[in-house]
């Protein structure tokens, strides 16, 4: 029944992999009118289609980076650089090995996506719960038994995947997060 379910997130995960990569994000300039006022200018995202699958492929400006795919890459630890990549919307650490993600996680504000299964991690940091766009969750194959509260300030998540985890062997606790999070799909 477990791979029956595996199988299922990971169908759900590539349809939604695709649908979101084939998305372009425009945030328009705003200019005010009056000519001798300064124009109130914001940056212009836009996903291009270009995933970035090693740290050695980042050019001089990380903020020109939008997806991160570094999964599988027996990494113990995320890259530094990772965190200067301002723009990302979808970082893909999955199947490594890593044991800890840094607090400096929370800096990734435009982060949609976020994919840490297949790792070794036993906790994740509070900070986590400062990714206001974090809509896709995964978490599958680790060690965790307990997520951090801070996860309810994730207004816009909508999929956790949870499986295989010590914590989805718990009916209290998956209670208890289904109860916190009931407009989420907790898998």
């Amino acid at each position: 029944m477990a791979n029956k379910n595996k199988i299922i997130f990971w169908i759900a995960a590539v349809v939604i992999l695709l649908v979101a990569g084939g998305s372009v994000y425009f945030v328009l300039r705003l200019a005010n009118n009056n000519t001798n006022a300064t124009a109130t200018q914001q940056v212009r995202y836009i996903d291009t289609g270009v995933e970035v699958t090693s740290t050695a492929q980042v050019s001089a400006d990380p903020a020109s980076i939008f997806r991160l795919n570094l999964n599988g890459q027996n990494l113990t630890a995320v890259p530094p650089g990772v965190f200067q990549m301002k723009n990302l919307i979808s970082l893909n650490l999955a199947d490594n090995n890593l044991t800890g993600i840094p607090s400096t996680i929370g800096n990734l504000k435009n982060l949609q996506v976020l994919y840490l299964g297949g790792n070794k991690l036993t906790s994740l940091p509070n900070e986590i719960g400062n990714l206001p766009d974090l809509w896709m969750f995964s978490l599958y194959g680790n060690q965790l038994t307990s997520i951090p509260s801070s996860i309810i300030n994730l207004k816009r998540l909508k999929v956790l995947g949870l499986t295989g985890n010590p914590i989805a062997q718990s009916s209290a606790a998956m209670a208890a997060l289904r109860k916190e999070l009931p407009k989420v799909q907790i898998n």
